[in-house]
Parts: structure tokens; sequence; C-alpha cells
């Protein structure tokens, strides 16, 4: 009903075989299509069971940005590594929010020659770090451009609620905001933009 209400489209994704997982396809006040998908991940996980991910695809092209966990699977996974785990073209630079505890748990990973292009404050920091009630703020969070679309992904403990699932999609919408254009890869994906593209979902 949430969705209806808004204009969007909302379909349950009974492929899965969860009942609760749902697609929602919807714009922007701008106009920017997204879609959002929501469904249990793998029951190996620590402190999260539930993954929402909202794409915007008209946003994908040569990865420029990328908000990592400083701790857990992927982290750990990929440390020393995130230039050619992301599909970073040479090394990314770090350029902290000014929010002290997001900067604490996340690293905002920017192409330097975007460093200052990139609309991420210490208020947006906040917002994105600890959801405002009454949406359940994730477990954690990631996202980053690929050539594909602009991916923001929330790991949640629990399945979540109207409240959440919107709150989720307006936070990623101001998100893209401070968003330079993409650029259009001039290379077939190697192998570091098909892992990237293919993270859990």
């Amino acid at each position: 009903m949430g969705a209806a209400d808004r204009g969007w489209r909302y379909r349950r994704q009974r492929w899965q075989g969860n009942p609760s997982a749902f697609r929602i396809d919807g714009q922007t006040a701008s106009g920017q299509n997204w879609i959002v998908t929501c469904g249990n991940t793998e029951t190996s996980n620590r402190g999260w069971v539930v993954q929402l991910v909202l794409r915007f695809p008209s946003l994908g092209g040569v990865t420029d940005l990328a908000i990592w966990t400083r701790e857990g699977e992927f982290s750990g996974r990929f440390a020393g590594l995130d230039a050619a785990a992301m599909g970073f073209a040479g090394t990314p630079r770090e350029v902290p929010s000014g929010h002290a505890d997001f900067d604490a748990a996340y690293r905002i990973l920017v192409r330097p020659d975007r460093a200052e292009r990139i609309g991420i404050d210490a208020a947006l920091a906040g917002r994105l770090l600890r959801w405002p009630a009454p949406a359940m703020t994730p477990h954690s969070m990631l996202a980053w451009r690929n050539r594909y679309a602009f991916e923001i992904q929330a790991r949640l403990r629990e399945n979540p609620d109207w409240a959440t699932v919107s709150c989720f999609i307006a936070l990623g919408s101001d998100l893209t905001v401070g968003l330079p254009p993409p650029e259009n890869p001039t290379a077939p994906p190697g192998f570091a933009e098909r892992l990237v593209g293919g993270l859990p979902r």
C-alpha cells in the first residue's frame, strides 16, 4: 500500500522461496529510476539475515566511489586490495565525512580526481549511520558505483517494515544527489569488476 500510494510498483519475489522477498520499482522526485529488492541471505552471516538493495541503473559507470565497512567480512577479505576489488582505476583516496562515529565505522573511498565532488557531509553521514526513527538502523551498509548501477546495500537483523524500506529509499536518493555524472567504461569488464558486480544481492 505504501508503494502504491507513491506510484511505485511492488512485486513479491516468489521464486526465492521466501514469502517476505519483494521488489519495488520507482523514481526519485527528480525522475531518477531505482529498484529496491529485499531477501534473505546465507545463514552463515553473523549479525544480519536480511538484505535490502537499492540500485540506480542510470548512475552506473566507472567506479569512482565506495562506502565500505572498516570491520567485517568484506573489509577483511579485501584488506589492502581495495582498488582492485572495487574496480577503481588507480589507488582510491579516503575522504572523511566529518562525522566521527561514521568515519570510525566506514571508509569513504573515492577516485583522487573526484575527491572534492562527492557530496557526503557530516549530516548525511549521521543519518546513514543511525537511521531516523521509526526505521530500524541496519547492522551495516555498503555502497559503490559499478558499471551496472550505483548500488547501496543495507544488512538488517530482521525483515524490514515500511518505515525502514521508505527510509532506505529516501537515504539512498539523498546519497546520489552529490554524485558526479558517471563515466562509461571504455574496456570490457575484468575480473575485479565482475567480482564487484557479483557481490551478494
